[in-house]
């Protein structure tokens, strides 16, 4: 029997679906790893999961996609529990990478996160690659291995993006998101095709099995799994437009006032801060108590609290911003005349 590879007979039109699959499931995951950090305890469980099967389910499709566009194995079946198999281990990879890093942003989660969840996207396609039935497989070492690294390194680059990069700790604009998007695309598609570069094959004549996907059948289920991400994209990109309409006149709003305003997560880290806070404080901090080692977080809603700047006395009022999938401060920073200082000091010193 003649030995076939993976380098030539190609369709390039599902090649090209695969990758914008890819470059969906990428955009998709990155905006949802958004939602994680801005998330309550309560719902960001729900956001981890949502973000991780998304982006399994994204790559798992790729991969299928672009199998089916292999000239080779067009009428190939195969194995339906490893199809199975395969789509499980690439979402429960892409969700434990997920939860590592959300739980604890440190060093080594990232690490180990990026490990395990760009093992599992390798070993989601291996186990694809075995469900192929009526053939034996042979494996390039060197191909492997690479493809094993650009799936860690893949892995390591949309945690970085999603959670540690200087983007991923301020409103993303979509432009940023779908160039992330499209570089995510090429190392998830190029993944793949390394690794199919390292496969040969033989078919075995004659061969039977009852638990067997057809080609058919298959490319029906990964259409309805790619047709789902879709809607999924699109929706998140209307929603994410009418966010931005939102956050704008909210902005409006706030610029328009009197006072400093300043909205910061549990930590202190600064999400807004308008231009009259800019002029109070003009040097660039991260953290609100980074302006004024005085001003205290901890305190219950609208607490008073009076910060000496320069030789201006601000008086500080805060009040918290929680709902399902908000958990923020909002600070309002009022200049105080010199009538109200001496008021104010009078009042001290009676009390």
């Amino acid at each position: 029997m003649p030995i076939h590879t993976m380098h030539a007979h190609t369709d390039s039109l599902l090649v090209t679906l695969s990758y914008l699959i890819a470059v969906t499931s990428a955009y998709i995951a990155i905006k949802l790893a958004g939602r994680v950090k801005t998330a309550t305890d309560r719902s960001k469980h729900l956001w981890l999961i949502a973000g991780g099967s998304i982006l399994g389910l994204g790559i798992w499709s790729m991969h299928f996609v672009a199998m089916l566009g292999h000239g080779t194995l067009k009428d190939a079946n195969y194995s339906f529990p490893l199809v199975f198999l395969s789509v499980i281990i690439a979402m429960a990879g892409c969700i434990l990478g997920f939860y590592l890093v959300a739980r604890q942003m440190s060093r080594e989660s990232f690490v180990l996160g990026g490990f395990l969840m760009g093992s599992a996207i390798a070993g989601m396609h291996y186990v694809g690659i075995a469900a192929l039935q009526g053939m034996t497989l042979q494996y390039h070492t060197g191909y492997v291995l690479l493809s094993i690294l650009i799936a860690i390194a893949a892995s390591w680059t949309a945690l970085w993006i999603g959670f540690f990069s200087r983007y991923a700790k301020q409103q993303m604009l979509v432009q940023t998101k779908v160039f992330f998007a499209l570089i995510m695309g090429i190392a998830i598609s190029g993944m793949h095709h390394v690794g199919m570069l390292g496969l040969e094959f033989q078919m075995i004549p004659s061969f039977t099995s009852d638990q067997v996907i057809e080609p058919a059948m298959l490319l029906t289920l990964v259409s309805i799994v790619t047709l789902f991400l879709f809607i999924v994209f699109f929706a998140s990109v209307l929603f994410d437009l009418q966010l931005r309409k939102r956050d704008f006149i909210q902005a409006t709003i706030l610029e328009s006032t009197e006072d400093g305003v300043v909205t910061t997560n549990p930590d202190g880290l600064i999400k807004y801060a308008n231009s009259l806070f800019r002029d109070f404080f003009p040097e660039r901090h991260p953290y609100l108590t980074e302006h004024n080692a005085t001003l205290r977080l901890d305190v219950p809603d609208h607490t008073k609290q009076m910060l000496h700047v320069d030789k201006r006395i601000l008086e500080v009022v805060n009040q918290s911003l929680k709902s399902e999938n908000l958990n923020q401060t909002l600070w309002f920073f009022q200049r105080l005349r010199s009538s109200l200082v001496a008021a104010a000091t009078r009042a001290s010193c009676l009390s």
